[in-house]
């Protein structure tokens, strides 16, 4: 399901857009409209439940040699070479020259249980190309959402070169700040 980026990872993640830019272009290509119309509809065809949509955008800027790793909710940029890549595991692509490519990752201690994201080529290849067709590459994120059946969604807040994602049931206000 993915593959490698023809510039470093921290060169393609610094370059995606801030959250708050993200919510706009989202906003100026449809939003939620295509969502419901035209990606909801591909999901559900293909039974995919541990991956969804999100708007592809960055927290922070990372220095070379860096990725972004969640854990418990929270994102930190961690050194590459320090990584065991047994723990560690994609949990969101952008497409870059029609291709997808993580550029967010995940760690589960060893023995933690982890959903299976492994999907039909067909329906990467229906990604891609509903994406291409919408002109969004520069919107749009194939993401990882868990084993949860019952997501609703979830809130970010960054601080500094950290993030922390809250779930939606957790959070009664969100303030959304000019720097997002």
């Amino acid at each position: 399901m993915l593959s490698h980026a023809k510039r470093s990872h921290s060169a393609l993640y610094n370059s995606l857009p801030t959250l708050l830019e993200a919510r706009n272009h989202f906003s100026d290509k449809g939003g939620l409209a295509l969502i419901l119309e035209v990606f909801e509809p591909l999901f559900r065809e293909y039974g995919i439940e541990t991956l969804g949509v999100g708007l592809l955008h960055h927290h922070f800027n990372i220095y070379e040699g860096e990725q972004v790793v969640e854990f418990n909710n929270v994102s930190t940029p961690w050194p590459i070479k320090s990584i065991r890549p047994d723990g560690i595991s994609p949990m969101a692509w952008a497409i870059e020259d029609g291709i997808l490519v993580p550029y967010e990752f995940t760690f589960s201690p060893p023995g933690a249980a982890e959903p299976s994201r492994e999907v039909p080529v067909s329906f990467t290849e229906r990604f891609i190309n509903l994406v291409r067709q919408h002109e969004l590459e520069n919107v749009l994120a194939l993401r990882s959402v868990g084993s949860d059946p019952a997501i609703d969604g979830s809130l970010e807040e960054t601080y500094g070169r950290v993030n922390v994602t809250f779930k939606s049931h957790q959070v009664t206000s969100y303030p959304v700040s000019s720097n997002r």
